[in-house]
């Protein structure tokens, strides 16, 4: 992104999201001080990436909509981030889920009656008690489940992260974590997950694809798994293993997966996975490819 930007200081709206932009976020971004709305969300298997600190944003006291789901910002959220807004009274939303992001919600949020954040996904370790008595955050969730309708406690997990419906309970994982790993908030699976995923046939590109996806801890561990990580994230309660060929595999586009590049026929020619966390044993179906 250009430093230039922060040169529009009457824009009220940016949307950038979903295209092939990378980098960091300019510090001259923070003149903007008309902006209501910021999307620079990379959520599609063939976007780009943003990565760097998030800015406090102190200076945009109109921001309303802030989306950053699906890139690689890292460290922790600033505490003074949103810390002079004039729209306290308002309907606020964040997105920040899919990122790298650590520690805990800056105190400042609070000062938000109706804010809806969504932090799944990253390595929060820490959620304050002011923040689980917000009872008008996340559409009034936190009325109903307290600190689990913002993140799933440590050592549990479900498909979104976070508690959203009475049936929609974050569920205790067995383990064993790695690396602390135990003490994340806001899982999408529980170690022990990844071991279901243990398929007959393993000439089919897909499953072996997937295999090293889950073998590596994709969904806990990769910087970068944009596209793999459809083949998890929307699963329904209670399906098994043999629910998912007929659900997932005729729908994913493998070749449109992070690192992977193919031929004009489909078929796999190149996996180029480098510097992305990868963590574990890959399975010997690899060479089948």
């Amino acid at each position: 992104l250009p430093s230039e930007l922060g040169m529009l200081d009457k824009l009220e709206i940016l949307t950038l999201a979903e295209n092939q932009l990378t980098g960091e976020i300019p510090t001259e971004m923070e003149n903007m001080v008309n902006l209501r709305t910021l999307s620079l969300h990379n959520n599609e298997p063939d976007a780009g990436e943003h990565w760097g600190k998030i800015p406090k944003f102190e200076n945009l006291v109109f921001l309303t909509e802030i989306y950053l789901d699906g890139n690689s910002f890292s460290g922790t959220i600033p505490q003074r981030f949103l810390g002079n807004s004039n729209v306290t009274d308002q309907a606020v939303t964040i997105g920040f889920s899919e990122n790298l992001l650590t520690g805990s919600l800056p105190g400042t949020l609070v000062q938000f009656e109706n804010l809806y954040i969504d932090i799944t996904g990253n390595l929060i370790t820490d959620i304050a008690q002011r923040d689980c008595r917000q009872g008008k955050w996340m559409n009034g969730q936190v009325e109903l489940f307290g600190c689990d309708a913002i993140l799933c406690p440590e050592g549990t997990a479900n498909s979104i992260g976070r508690q959203d419906s009475v049936e929609d309970e974050c569920i205790p994982c067995s383990g064993p974590y790695e690396d602390g790993m135990g003490e994340v908030l806001g899982q999408y699976a529980c170690p022990e997950d990844y071991d279901d995923y243990d398929y007959d046939d393993d000439t089919d590109a897909i499953q072996i694809l997937l295999d090293l996806y889950f073998d590596t801890g994709g969904p806990t561990y990769w910087i970068n798994a944009q596209g793999w990580a459809d083949a998890f994230i929307d699963l329904e309660d209670g399906d098994t293993v043999d629910d998912i060929p007929d659900k997932k595999y005729v729908t994913l586009d493998f070749c449109n997966f992070y690192g992977i590049e193919c031929d004009a026929d489909g078929e796999v020619l190149s996996i180029s996975l480098g510097d992305n966390n990868m963590q574990g044993l890959i399975s010997d179906n690899i060479f089948d490819l």
